[in-house]
């Protein structure tokens, strides 16, 4: 299964030690990595077709101190099925829409991704405007939520906005297991699939005081209070607990969150 990660801040945060930790998840999943973030209201993805515990790219981004985001997604994939290894079919990928760039990361389908977009009802039919650049099921389901999100005509902004999201999501996840991290440069979309209870995604809060944590794939201890000031506050979401001693919270089944600026504004 493929791991995924994500971040939303109140202020713009480095990420290079909690990517540090979740690259070491490459050593099980060795078919691609990338990193996604917004310096701005457009957004920047670096990845590779190759193991992220080997690549010299990934090593450097856990050194990169300047590099700084309200927004976080990243994953490291094993192939499955029809899409071999290669910078297309890795993951996060990113579609345009309304001069906003959206990016997007998922645990992929078990059953016939083709099959999930003709049997939604009708009026969750949209017209297809996006189009696949690989061959993974995974963007496939992307171009179907830009199509939802283009046929919407407004933005995902509210509640009501969000209860319609969960909707599509829980149609196509019948479809087979639907684990998913997204964003639009403002929100932070994560869904866990229905009917998996354990090891697909979970968060953590961090705030001040912030104070020493171990993580768990390395023998590496940092002090939070030395990459954040006391203003910041936000949360992680990742597919496994990251560290050993905070409280990570499970996703129930069939559950849509979604963060904006370091807080829950849907669940």
């Amino acid at each position: 299964m493929c791991e995924l990660f994500g971040a939303s801040f109140n202020k713009q945060v480095g990420m290079q030690f909690a990517f540090n930790n979740f690259r070491e998840r490459g050593s099980g999943h060795r078919d691609g990595w990338g990193l996604a973030w917004y310096p701005d209201k457009t957004c920047q993805i670096v990845k590779e077709g190759k193991p992220s515990v080997s690549s010299t790219m990934s090593k450097f981004l856990t050194t990169e101190t300047t590099l700084k985001s309200k927004i976080f997604i990243s994953h490291v994939r094993s192939a499955t099925g029809r899409a071999p290894p290669s910078h297309r079919n890795t993951h996060p990928f990113s579609k345009v829409y309304n001069r906003r760039e959206y990016i997007f990361a998922h645990n992929g389908f078990e059953n016939s991704p083709g099959e999930f977009k003709r049997e939604l009802p009708s009026e969750f039919d949209f017209p297809q405007s996006y189009f696949p650049l690989g061959d993974t099921d995974s963007e496939q389901a992307f171009c179907h939520l830009m199509d939802f999100f283009k046929s919407y005509s407004r933005r995902i902004e509210n509640s009501n906005d969000f209860a319609v999201l969960e909707k599509i999501l829980y149609l196509m996840n019948g479809h087979g297991k639907l684990n998913l991290i997204f964003s639009d440069s403002e929100y932070l979309f994560c869904y866990h699939t229905r009917g998996q209870a354990q090891n697909t995604l979970k968060y953590v809060r961090r705030e001040a005081p912030f104070r020493n944590i171990r993580y768990k794939d390395s023998d590496q201890e940092v002090s939070l209070s030395e990459t954040k000031d006391s203003t910041h506050k936000g949360y992680i979401i990742s597919t496994n607990a990251l560290s050993e001693d905070e409280e990570w919270i499970d996703f129930a089944p069939g559950q849509l969150i979604v963060f904006k600026d370091g807080e829950i504004v849907y669940s």
